[in-house]
């Protein structure tokens, strides 16, 4: 059975973090500035924030550069990012529908489809998200939660149909779930520690250099 080191997470640590907006962003603001500096980016050109209860035109960070190099294979083109820390299957529905009886949430498949790929169109025609679009940057949907690989090309394809409704040259958007997320934090010992093993925090970085 494979181990994890000390320090290392799971998608698991990821999803404790669903339901709690502020946290989520933090988590990857700091996971975006780590990867950008470790390819020597400016600061300047990462672009975040941490205020998610002020309107951000679909947006909440933004990487102004190409990292040719970058292994995660989601930053090789500047990248607008858009953070979600919910269930993927409540992504769309309104306050009242989710709260509705077991009945409304038992609903048509076909249904909860359709309200999906809706809200997936919207976030695409948000007013900075298509501005962003139409100047060549790489749209991404990062979700606090996991979910089917079928699920997750379904709502890629949605993304990339919708943004090349703005840009013929539109970049590919992607979806990022906890999987990911747990593989790429878990290149930065600093950034594990900080928001899923504070124990440690006291221990010499460089046993794990």
């Amino acid at each position: 059975m494979f181990m994890l080191a000390l320090w290392q997470i799971h998608k698991s640590d990821i999803r404790r973090l669903q339901g709690d907006d502020r946290q989520f962003t933090e988590f990857l603001n700091s996971l975006l500035r780590a990867t950008a500096a470790g390819h020597g980016i400016p600061d300047c050109k990462v672009r975040t924030t941490i205020r998610t209860n002020i309107p951000d035109g679909g947006i909440d960070a933004a990487i102004d550069v190409t990292i040719p190099d970058d292994t995660t294979g989601s930053l090789q083109c500047p990248t607008a990012w858009q953070f979600k820390a919910q269930a993927y299957k409540t992504l769309g529905k309104t306050k009242e529908a989710k709260k509705g009886g077991r009945a409304k949430a038992e609903g048509s498949t076909r249904k909860r489809k359709d309200v999906a790929l809706k809200w997936l169109r919207d976030q695409v025609q948000n007013s900075y998200a298509k501005n962003l679009i139409t100047r060549g940057y790489a749209y991404r949907l990062v979700i606090c939660d996991g979910m089917p690989a079928n699920t997750k090309e379904k709502w890629t394809e949605a993304l990339w149909d919708e943004a090349l409704k703005l840009s013929a040259n539109a970049q590919q958007p992607m979806v990022l779930t906890e999987d990911d997320l747990a593989q790429w934090a878990n290149r930065f010992p600093s950034v594990c520690i900080e928001f899923f093993r504070p124990g440690l925090g006291d221990l010499d970085f460089q046993v794990f250099s």
